[in-house]
């Protein structure tokens, strides 16, 4: 067999990054400043971003998550697919796989909903954290700050809410009523009552990551 012109060598996991240090970000009481150098491989392709995460709790069960991309030189070209039907008609169902094929490498996609969405935070949503702390009790719809906080200015009728305790990790709680340092929800809160370690709020997506 004659000898190929070049090999291209698998890629790899990238190294982790180095010389990562904390630091109190001065004058900011809900945040704090990440350092760090790019690791000594990216394993052979370019580094897309980095994912910071944080839990308050010993266990790292309930982490807070954020994505910080790097500069927009590494990103990949986006397409936009569209499905239709023959004859006017409605695709109201199904799914679909996507084959990409570069440079010899083929990827095959996980099954993709008809009606997907473009954009990652669409489909799962993004959240923040919210603060002060909030203290349920299991079967009861009310919740309260600890320490005793006014959050008609922070929370508000239609917010969706997950509690680090909730029995059902990806279930929303949306805010029936917002009064002064107590809020209503629309059912009962089920899980682990007591003040939570974090309370999130939600935006957007229609799913969770398992099911969409």
């Amino acid at each position: 067999l004659p000898s190929p012109t070049s090999i291209m060598p698998p890629l790899q996991v990238p190294g982790i990054p180095r010389h990562v240090s904390l630091d109190v970000n001065t004058g900011y009481s809900d945040s704090l400043v990440v350092n760090f150098d790019p690791p000594d491989s990216n394993g052979g392709d370019d580094i897309l971003f980095y994912r910071v995460e944080l839990d308050p709790t010993p266990y790292f069960d309930s982490p807070i998550v954020q994505d910080f991309d790097c500069p927009a030189g590494n990103r990949r070209t986006e397409w936009e697919i569209e499905t239709s039907a023959d004859a006017g008609g409605v695709i109201n169902g199904g799914s679909f796989r996507l084959e990409l094929e570069v440079d010899g490498f083929t990827s095959l996609t996980s099954e993709i909903p008809y009606d997907a969405v473009a954009l990652s935070s669409n489909e799962t949503g993004i959240f923040e954290e919210l603060i002060p702390n909030f203290s349920t009790t299991s079967g009861d719809n009310e919740i309260t700050t600890i320490p005793p906080t006014n959050i008609e200015q922070i929370l508000f009728p239609g917010d969706r809410l997950r509690f680090s305790g909730q029995t059902t990790k990806y279930k929303y709680y949306e805010v029936q009523s917002v009064t002064g340092t107590n809020a209503i929800l629309t059912e009962a809160f089920i899980g682990d009552g007591g003040v939570q370690v974090s309370t999130t709020r939600h935006y957007g997506g229609r799913g969770n990551p398992l099911s969409s």
